[in-house]
């Protein structure tokens, strides 16, 4: 039997994967990509990529990564450079099956779509595109060769590696043009022309020795190492050259073994196991060796054979399985033959070659292996004839003829195609040559004997007709019997494979229902887990909005804070008005982390409001803490209560104090320490003091500033300001002040200093603008950028003549239109004051 399938031949010839230590790398490099990548063009890419990794080691992970590519790329098939991707996919996909699935027909299929895409795009103006076509085209052809060899039609097989090698010597693809050498080693070599064989593999050895190779020139190695174990070809030698050339091979699979193991390749691995048996086996029976090295051969040949046999089981290969037990089958039968005499020695090895035999045959059935099928029915056949089983004899004999008829005398007439190609034309020459001279012949032959000429032309004429016709008609006839007999077996396999297509997907269907009524029940969990989240977080909403003031009110003068010991009505100046302000509060999610705060005091907490200076104080802070929604809530409600015990209860009235205290506050109620990797929890803060009466200000800021605008004295001389959009004309602004707070938090940290105290004044007409980061950070706009503090102050300072009220709708609608359909970067928070 020859020695390996022609498919592990072939495969090895096109493409050897070795899964190193460095591509497993690259394997983990593309998962993790993967996961990350957002666009679908590039995650069709990458899934094809990881494909190509796992094809050799986990071909069921390659498909599915395979066909993952295919659905991504199919809303971009387009684009020309897309659809290149795609047809090399359904190639790979087809490649998996034939060599690792052993599934032939769905090979087929794919590799004929992969072709007729690459066809169509090789007619393309792109010169880029069309080369790589092309170059697609001539895989395609050379893979129908590999999956043609393994169903055993080695005329299209090698029909198809012509096509190939046509098209690599085009391009002068020299890679290429060495595994379309090495592939007509192989025609030759199943035709046993040896000498022919191996001048084309060394050949395609010397092209991969020259591209330094590595797994061309190791495939080679093998396919030599084949050819010199095959017994029809050292028989023809003495027995010194015939144990010669063993060794060679011998010394050819010991290195490839070697390079296996070393770059973890299993199917070559398993390949070298069962040649190095079959070269064993050759020793046993054709050397001239004594009892003790033949018993010891015969060990390491059966241990070979099993090393084979479990790693094609474990990597799923059934076309390599069906070949090991196969020659498993003819060693014992050898075995009995030739080295024992005992009786009973010889039932028990022509038993175990039945059993063997028997199990590769079914296997070889399964994938419709003919050549294994064929060669096996062969030693089945002659173990049940050793054993006296004439029935079963018969049986194996007639499966025998039936695969070597259909499958040798087409492969006989492929083979010799090119030698026939080469005298076509003499033929064809002198056979003109013959008909002139004929002519000639007869043209003189007419002249002497025209009369019955014409008679013997009338018969032979009709004789030449008649028998045509009838030639044709036994031909139609034939061909419409051997049509509808295969059109027969394509039924008959259709239906079995669409009854266990409905099999499966009945099965499919009851998995997919069951997982949808657990998915609909963990859904409905899911659905009141959710509602009774999402009221708790309201009615915290409702509990942070009862802590914040009521601005309005407290800028009222007919506000009366209750909690205070000592309080006044608010009047500013000689001007007993009520402040024109806003609040722009957009919390991120239901509860927000940002909150403003604002009271009335007065400088001394022990007596009513006189006229002895003891001014009324409105205090103002706008609040950033520690993250959003819930967790930022609980921060805020614990700072608006500080703030009220620092302001309210301990009377202090100084706005770089009130920080000072709410930090300490916060650092006792936090237990902050300091220590490396604690949680730095705290606040940003812009905290105003205004005395009503001398308009004298008090600013103290935590990583949060003050915006100032001013306006032209002889406008606030004006009396009845209630906005200045009521003067008809846009005041003069004398512009933007920004009065910086301190670079560090209201919470322990590296630096903790005291807060600077600022002290300004303003006048009637001048705005106030505290607030947090969370309008200047939200992304946005055309380029999705933040809005940024230049905009921020641009827009205040644009609209500042504007009614607070309106001001406070402008920034809104600004911030909404920047957003876009963007979320919301953080917590807003905007608070506008005109005196």
């Amino acid at each position: 039997m020859k020695k390996i399938l022609p498919l592990l031949i072939i495969c090895l010839s096109i493409l050897l994967c070795n899964i190193s230590f460095a591509q497993k790398t690259r394997l983990d490099s593309l998962l993790l990509k993967y996961n990350k990548e957002k666009s679908d063009t590039s995650k069709a890419n990458l899934s094809y990529l990881i494909g190509e990794q796992y094809k050799l080691f986990n071909p069921d992970s390659a498909i599915y990564f395979y066909n993952k590519s295919l659905a991504l790329s199919k809303a971009f098939i387009s684009n020309p450079e897309i659809k290149l991707k795609f047809a090399q996919t359904l190639s790979s996909i087809g490649w998996v099956y034939c060599l690792y699935k052993s599934q032939c027909d769905t090979a087929l299929v794919l590799i004929q779509k992969s072709l007729n895409i690459f066809s169509g795009l090789s007619k393309l103006s792109d010169k880029n595109i069309t080369i790589i076509s092309k170059k697609g085209i001539a895989s395609c052809y050379s893979r129908f060769g590999v999956v043609y060899s393994n169903k055993g039609i080695y005329d299209k097989a090698i029909d198809n590696f012509l096509k190939s090698l046509r098209i690599s010597e085009e391009f002068n693809d020299k890679k290429f043009i060495a595994v379309c050498y090495n592939n007509i080693g192989i025609a030759y070599y199943y035709q046993s022309l040896y000498d022919k064989s191996i001048e084309y593999y060394q050949k395609s050895l010397k092209i991969r020795e020259e591209l330094n190779d590595v797994s061309g020139i190791m495939s080679c190695y093998n396919n030599l190492g084949l050819i010199y174990s095959e017994k029809e070809y050292y028989k023809n030698f003495k027995l010194e050259k015939s144990d010669s050339l063993l060794n060679l091979a011998i010394q050819y699979y010991q290195k490839y073994i070697n390079y296996s193991k070393q770059f973890n390749d299993k199917q070559g691995l398993a390949l070298c196991y069962g040649n190095m048996a079959n070269v064993l086996t050759d020793q046993i029976f054709y050397s001239k060796i004594n009892l003790n090295e033949q018993n010891g051969l015969i060990n390491s040949a059966f241990k070979y054979y099993k090393k084979s046999l479990n790693i094609y089981k474990e990597i799923g290969d059934k076309n390599g399985m069906a070949t090991v037990l196969a020659n498993i089958s003819e060693f014992h039968s050898n075995i009995a033959d030739i080295l024992v005499t005992s009786k009973n020695k010889k039932t028990l090895h022509y038993a175990e070659a039945i059993k063997y035999g028997l199990k590769a045959i079914n296997i070889a059935n399964e994938i419709n292996a003919l050549l294994t099928i064929q060669q096996t029915s062969l030693y089945l056949k002659d173990a049940y004839q050793a054993i006296g089983n004439a029935q079963q004899a018969l049986k194996y004999a007639n499966i025998y003829i039936i695969t070597n008829d259909s499958m040798f005398k087409e492969e006989q007439t492929q083979a010799f195609a090119e030698m026939e190609a080469k005298y076509k034309a003499e033929k064809k020459q002198l056979e003109i040559d013959k008909l002139q001279k004929q002519k000639a012949l007869d043209k003189e032959t007419i002249a002497r004997k025209n009369a019955e000429t014409k008679k013997q032309k009338m018969v032979i004429y009709t004789f030449i007709f008649g028998f045509i016709i009838i030639i044709m008609f036994v031909v139609i006839i034939s061909r419409l019997f051997l049509q509808k007999k295969k059109a027969n077996i394509i039924l008959s396999k259709q239906y079995v494979e669409i009854q266990q297509k409905n099999e499966e997907i009945i099965s499919q269907r009851d998995e997919i229902e069951a997982q949808r009524d657990k998915l609909s029940l963990q859904n409905n969990i899911l659905t009141e887990q959710k509602k009774d989240i999402t009221d708790s977080i309201n009615y915290a909403k409702r509990i942070q909005q009862a802590l914040l003031p009521n601005f309005k009110e407290i800028l009222s003068s007919k506000y009366k804070d209750t909690n205070s010991k000592s309080q006044a009505p608010l009047e500013f100046g000689t001007l007993n008005l009520e402040p024109e302000s806003f609040v722009l509060f957009k919390p991120k999610d239901i509860v927000s982390g940002d909150f403003y705060w604002a009271t009335q005091t007065t400088t001394r907490g022990h007596a009513q409001l006189t006229t002895r200076g003891h001014a009324p104080l409105l205090i103002i802070a706008v609040a950033d803490c520690t993250g959003h929604g819930v967790p930022g809530a609980f921060m805020s409600m614990l700072g608006i209560s500080f703030l009220n015990e620092i302001v309210r209860k301990k009377e202090i009235v100084q706005a770089s104090q009130i920080l000072d205290q709410l930090r300490v506050s916060i650092i006792d109620a936090l237990k902050q320490t300091g220590q490396t990797g604690e949680q730095k929890d705290g606040m940003d803060i812009s905290l105003v003091v205004i005395n009503t009466t001398s308009l004298d200000c008090q600013f103290a800021g935590a990583n949060n500033p003050i915006y100032i605008v001013r306006v032209s004295k002889n406008i606030t001389k004006e009396k009845n300001l209630t906005g200045f959009e009521t003067r008809g004309h846009a005041p003069l602004l004398l512009g933007l002040e920004e009065l910086k707070g301190d670079n560090m938090p209201v919470s322990i940290y590296e630096r903790m200093n005291n807060f600077t105290n600022h002290e300004f004044k303003i006048n009637k007409g001048d705005s106030l603008y505290l607030f947090s980061d969370g309008y200047a950070d939200q992304f946005g706009g055309k380029n999705e950028r933040k809005f940024m503090y230049r905009e921020f102050k641009k827009i205040i300072l644009e609209n500042a003549h504007l009614l607070m009220e309106k001001q406070n709708e402008l920034l809104n609608t600004t911030i909404e239109n920047w957003k876009g359909n963007n979320k919301q970067t953080d917590d807003i928070t905007v608070l506008g004051l005109r005196i």
